[in-house]
């Protein structure tokens, strides 16, 4: 099962020696397909029980539960519908002259080797090895979000830079202080199984201390506010399809660190005190975010301060946890990592036709690209938690979750950030779906944008997936996420 995750990194090192537009894609998709399938396969195997494949049992270097399983499908589906949705998008960035030819090689490359980075996060058998891997993400994704070269890209990735390191410096020194609780009551230990196991023996003191600075450093990462400054730029800057991984899948790695250390933290100092730090940072990140939303221009940043948001809703239900958060959250993960990528594909398909995501720029969308303005407004629903959408079941879990902790001024503060940010979404895609069809500029002929065209497939079925969702959880998905959630609720 390790060959699983050096299918992407096999893929990149092939596209560094390629030649040819073709082959390039082709490898890509290959490559993604074949990991899509293969984590399907490890989440039915895993369900049954944990796959060690790396060191030995009691102290494994990679290994994948449940948790690892479900997190490493999400990340194989978006980066196979990223792989597929890229083909299209970049052939039209080099035909418009905005990405050079040689340039869109190494595109592929570091699109390859960004996946392979995020792959290792969920089957890191240790702190030590997820803390590597997740600076790895950092520093590979650094070089798509800068890839056009453009000023405004290269900021936005030197700031992405900066802001991690900083933050996942954060998380380094609490993976620290959690080897030194280990230390102190027994012998030291990185691995996740052995801290699970003694965690009812680390000192309630050290283990606090180690859980604010793993939520700061990782949270970081994961967009959480008040430390989510580098988001909106990078995810601004980035190739929509970058974008989509970006907000979809990276975010969610970095989450996946928090919550490993969360279920050692409930059970060394008592769940209050995790709960309380997850419900702070996930109310204020989505308060924060509808704020922001709502004075936003630009497409893309909007949907950027959006994923702070749908962050923060996953935050605040694992902190609220019990039968209904901690399951909620881990629903929360795909449903957004669904509809999020999906409205940065019709975005990408906006900035295509219209050279522009500005909303005083793009107008009358409907009409002039009708297909993709529907499939808009179904993305638009879904990350506004609108019935029928699988966001709108994941919320209302939650909502239940705050309901039986009787959180209620929580449970207040994110009904009024969950109206700003629909009037927010509502308001600006609105005004550049409906209106008068704006003056259009010529469209790359290479790039004719139809739902039996790959890119088009890719929309649909993402569209599809967050209304089924909504209406019915699949039996053999359903108990991967409750298998997910006893690892971490308990």
């Amino acid at each position: 099962m390790l060959l699983l995750v050096l299918i992407p990194l096999a893929a990149a090192l092939a596209c560094l020696f390629l030649k040819g537009r073709g082959a390039l894609e082709g490898v890509t998709i290959v490559a993604q397909g074949v990991f899509a399938l293969w984590a399907a396969l490890l989440a039915f195997e895993a369900s049954n029980g944990a796959v060690y494949f790396g060191g030995d049992a009691s102290a494994p270097l990679f290994y994948a539960d449940a948790l690892s399983a479900y997190i490493l499908c999400v990340i194989a589906v978006l980066s196979f519908a990223s792989g597929v949705y890229s083909v299209e998008y970049i052939r039209s960035e080099v035909a418009r002259g905005a990405l050079p030819a040689a340039t869109a090689k190494y595109y592929y490359v570091f699109l390859n080797l960004f996946v392979f980075t995020m792959a290792v996060v969920p089957v890191c058998g240790n702190l030590a090895l997820l803390w590597i891997a997740i600076e790895a993400t950092t520093l590979v994704s650094a070089l798509l979000v800068g890839i056009y070269r453009r000023a405004g890209s290269v900021e936005a990735a030197w700031k992405y830079i900066v802001l991690c390191t900083v933050g996942i410096t954060f998380a380094l020194m609490g993976t620290f202080i959690l080897y030194y609780a280990s230390s102190e009551a027994g012998s030291g230990s990185f691995e996740w199984s052995t801290l699970r196991q003694m965690a009812a023996g680390l000192n309630p003191a050290t283990m606090r201390l180690a859980f604010l600075f793993v939520m700061i450093g990782y949270g970081t990462k994961a967009g959480l506010a008040p430390v989510h400054n580098w988001l909106p730029d990078a995810h601004s800057e980035a190739p929509t399809p970058v974008s989509a991984l970006l907000s979809g899948v990276l975010l969610n790695c970095a989450f996946y660190g928090v919550i490993r250390v969360a279920s050692i933290a409930r059970v060394s100092c008592g769940p209050a005190f995790v709960q309380t730090v997850m419900i702070s940072f996930g109310i204020i990140s989505i308060m924060v975010a509808a704020v922001f939303m709502h004075v936003q221009r630009n497409a893309k940043r909007l949907l950027a301060y959006s994923s702070i948001e749908h962050m923060g809703i996953i935050s605040t239900s694992f902190g609220a946890g019990g039968q209904f958060g901690v399951y909620a959250a881990l629903l929360h993960v795909l449903n957004h990592a669904i509809a999020k990528p999906l409205m940065f594909f019709v975005t990408g398909r906006t900035y295509c036709r219209y050279h522009s995501v500005e909303r005083g720029k793009v107008k009358g969308l409907i009409k002039a690209l009708p297909l993709t303005a529907g499939l808009g407004f179904a993305g638009i629903f879904a990350l506004a938690g609108a019935p029928p959408s699988g966001t709108f079941i994941s919320e209302f879990l939650m909502l239940r979750a705050l309901a039986d902790g009787r959180h209620w001024a929580v449970l207040a503060l994110f009904l009024i950030g969950g109206t700003i940010v629909f009037y927010a979404l509502i308001r600006n895609f609105g005004s550049m779906f409906l209106g008068k069809e704006a003056e259009l500029k010529p469209e790359p002929s290479n790039f004719k944008f139809t739902p039996w065209k790959p890119a088009g497939i890719v929309m649909l079925s993402f569209a599809v997936i967050i209304l089924a969702l909504g209406l019915h959880v699949p039996g053999r998905l359903d108990s991967l996420i409750r298998l997910s959630a006893g690892i971490v609720g308990q």
